[in-house]
């Protein structure tokens, strides 16, 4: 994966002095409990491909057969709301502050090497990933101030495009 993590991180603008914070997020595993959270999953993993495209980078079983990461699906979910709903060619490409919001929804932004706790970001994790946040969202990467659902239960696509109607647009 020479490069890839690199590669990346200049999707989303993640400056090299969050490495504790990225090498963490690419050793978990995004695992999913709402059935088309599958697809936050293979968008992330798509990125592979994007990566070997782009880069020349030579293919290899190995290569694809890691499970998606949470970065990786972090990753791929801020290249989809910039590509494929708030595409503004006037404002650029915000990749990166989609990013950056999520992390911050989360509590992970201020989490860069001088001041990264390790345990407070595996529970952190645990709760995205378990889906234990509160239910409008709460501790996972769209908190809502009005759901209309128990965000536990909308696929994160969803929870995205509501966090977007309620915030952005």
């Amino acid at each position: 994966m020479d490069g890839y993590k690199e590669w990346l991180m200049g999707l989303v603008d993640i400056l090299p002095t969050y490495s504790k914070l990225v090498d963490k997020l690419d050793s978990r595993h995004f695992v999913w409990t709402v059935r088309n959270d599958v697809n936050r999953a293979s968008d992330g993993i798509n990125l592979r491909s994007r990566f070997i495209e782009e880069m020349n980078f030579p293919a290899t079983e190995q290569f694809f057969m890691r499970p998606c990461s949470v970065l990786e699906m972090m990753v791929a979910l801020a290249c989809r709301i910039e590509d494929d709903i708030m595409f503004d060619p006037a404002l650029g490409n915000r990749s990166g502050m989609w990013f950056w919001i999520m992390l911050k929804n989360l509590g992970l932004d201020g989490m860069d090497d001088d001041h990264f706790d390790n345990e407070n970001v595996d529970v952190i994790l645990n709760i995205l990933l378990s889906r234990t946040y509160f239910r409008n969202g709460n501790g996972g990467l769209f908190p809502l101030k009005r759901p209309m659902r128990n965000q536990r239960n909308v696929e994160i696509w969803y929870q995205m495009c509501s966090f977007i109607e309620e915030n952005v647009l």
